[in-house]
């Protein structure tokens, strides 16, 4: 493993023994604040819902549109070009800012290059990549204090 993937496994083996998978929202906030995305811009709060969605159901938010999805929840006439371009910015914003974060581990597993940030799909399809490791990481913890408390039977 990298560094950065060594730092990230890390720091999501912390994520997943403070929060639990219901908590996922929460974890959301918390990555995309580390990534340095300001919460002011909207931006910010297409992408929090846009990363959920596609969580949720990949399949089905690539096939039917996941801005126009996401434009649909927050709907006062927004559109999904507006949703594009407000991820972009805040994807942006966050690239920019990126200095002392932890960018370069959350990003590791895109093929984006230093010199300008990853595309709205690449961060979101990371960013999921990253909450799937911090749901496995979590459900294992989980099964070890069972373990540990005897409710939790091993079976062999």
């Amino acid at each position: 493993m990298t560094l950065n993937t060594d730092r990230l496994l890390s720091h999501i083996k912390a994520l997943a023994s403070t929060f639990s998978v219901s908590d996922i929202q929460y974890v959301i906030v918390v990555i995309l604040v580390e990534l340095g995305i300001p919460a002011k811009l909207e931006g910010y709060h297409f992408l929090k819902t846009a990363i959920s969605l596609y969580s949720e159901d990949s399949i089905r938010m690539v096939s039917n549109g996941l801005y126009a999805t996401v434009a649909k929840q927050y709907g006062r006439n927004i559109s999904k070009e507006l949703v594009d371009r407000g991820i972009r910015d805040a994807i942006r914003a966050g690239w920019e800012n990126r200095a002392g974060r932890m960018w370069d581990c959350y990003m590791a597993g895109t093929n984006c290059d230093k010199m300008k940030p990853p595309s709205n799909h690449e961060f979101i399809a990371e960013i999921v990549r990253v909450l799937e490791l911090f749901v496995g990481l979590r459900q294992a913890y989980e099964r070890e204090q069972w373990e540990q408390e005897g409710r939790y039977a091993v079976e062999k």
